[in-house]
């Protein structure tokens, strides 16, 4: 591979110098001073405080021997999660020093805009599974075995003039600011619908909502699911024929309705064998109409309710079950008001259950008027269409900066 970028900011040129990256990190070693909060690190979140990331802290009593992070430095986690099996590596860019597990080991940059450079750079799943595949052991129960001397022992390529360094880290970090501008703003609009869904519909124990349209008053009234909406039960797959599906129905495997659904993408299984569409029927697989709204069973946690938007009909599994409105309901209200309802609360036993008898039993309050139900689904769909569009904003924002770092780092080397 070339050692120089294929970007160059002006007034920089020659190769950069394939160093350990040893050269531009070293471990401190210093502990918990007592005065610092616990810190998690997350792909998205990047170092954030564990209790308002995780909601509560899950620290041992004693965090004397907890890692100290100071502003700038490089935690590496050593703990597998989604597409960094591997781990983890991020900057601590708090202005101040944090604690995090023991577990993870923590280093210094040289510099402010060495850490900066790294923090973008193992950003990317490529770069970070490139860079630690060869250098991690995996253990049982898929435990990472690394040393930390071992993380910095491997060769990295990064620019050598401090000047290079700055101009590289500024550029990375006002994109960076644009990226968590808008991501606020996201969640800004999803914290406005879950207050306004809050006043929309009835609270626990009362018959009409608190924030109302004009000409609409009285009581809604009680229905069961199964009077309003006809709930499909999906069939099982055997195993030998579960896979992708192409140019026929989609099959909706559980795995795969939260990344596929909303984004109007055919849902795939993840199994590499492909079926025969003719077969279909033999398996008995469900069809679910376009506008249907699915509930999906992932182990002993029920998935968040998704709507099927692709313009065909898809399949689900038996570990699924769609709802669709009657005629004196529409889809998007029918929607709305299944988000609001949590299977895990009428399942029974360890394992929740989707299945048709327990949705069509459950009792949800609705507006009698017709016109007032989709007055609140337009409102709601409204506020999601401009969610939808922020959320891509702040997508292509992540994918123009993924494309801007292929071209001011020369390629890895495998």
């Amino acid at each position: 591979m070339s050692n120089t970028p294929r970007l160059r900011f002006p007034g920089f040129k020659g190769e950069w110098k394939e160093q350990p990256l040893s050269k531009f990190l070293f471990e401190h070693k210093t502990k918990s001073d007592g005065k610092c909060e616990v810190h998690s690190v997350s792909v998205s979140k990047g170092v954030i405080n564990q209790v308002e990331y995780l909601g509560r802290s899950f620290a041992a009593a004693d965090t004397s021997k907890y890692n100290l992070a100071k502003p700038n430095d490089i935690i590496y986690t050593k703990s597998p999660t989604g597409d960094f099996p591997y781990g983890i590596v991020k900057m601590n860019k708090k202005p101040y020093n944090v604690i995090v597990s023991p577990l993870y080991a923590v280093y210094s940059p040289i510099n402010k805009y060495i850490g900066y450079i790294l923090d973008s750079y193992f950003e990317s799943s490529a770069n970070t599974n490139n860079y630690l595949s060869s250098l991690v052991q995996k253990g049982a129960k898929n435990t990472i075995n690394i040393t930390n001397d071992t993380f910095v022992s491997k060769v990295v390529c990064l620019p050598i003039d401090k000047d290079e360094q700055k101009i590289i880290a500024s550029c990375l970090s006002e994109l960076d600011n644009l990226i968590a501008a808008q991501g606020q703003k996201v969640d800004a609009l999803k914290e406005k619908k879950k207050g306004l869904m809050q006043q929309m519909f009835p609270q626990q124990g009362e018959k009409a909502p608190r924030l109302r349209f004009n000409g609409f008053k009285g009581d809604w009234q009680e229905k069961k699911i199964g009077e309003i909406a006809y709930v499909l039960q999906g069939y099982g797959f055997p195993d030998k024929y579960q896979g992708q599906i192409t140019g026929q129905l989609p099959f909706c495997k559980v795995g795969d309705i939260s990344a596929a659904v909303d984004k109007g993408e055919r849902i795939i299984s993840k199994a590499a064998n492909f079926i025969d569409y003719s077969l279909l029927p033999i398996l008995h697989a469900k069809p679910i109409p376009v506008g249907s709204t699915i509930f999906a069973k992932i182990g002993e946690a029920i998935r968040s309710n998704k709507r099927i938007k692709t313009g065909v009909p898809c399949l689900i599994d038996n570990n699924a079950a769609a709802v669709k409105a009657k005629d004196e309901c529409n889809d998007d209200f029918i929607f709305y008001l299944m988000y609001r309802v949590n299977l895990s609360d009428y399942s029974g036993g360890i394992v929740p259950s989707v299945n048709k008898s327990t949705i069509e039993a459950i009792s949800v309050i609705i507006p009698t008027s017709q016109t007032e139900r989709q007055k609140v689904a337009e409102c709601l769909s409204a506020l999601d269409d401009v969610i939808n569009g922020e959320t891509i904003k702040l997508e292509a924002l992540k994918n123009h900066k993924k494309g801007l770092m292929q071209q001011l780092f020369p390629q890895p080397s495998k």
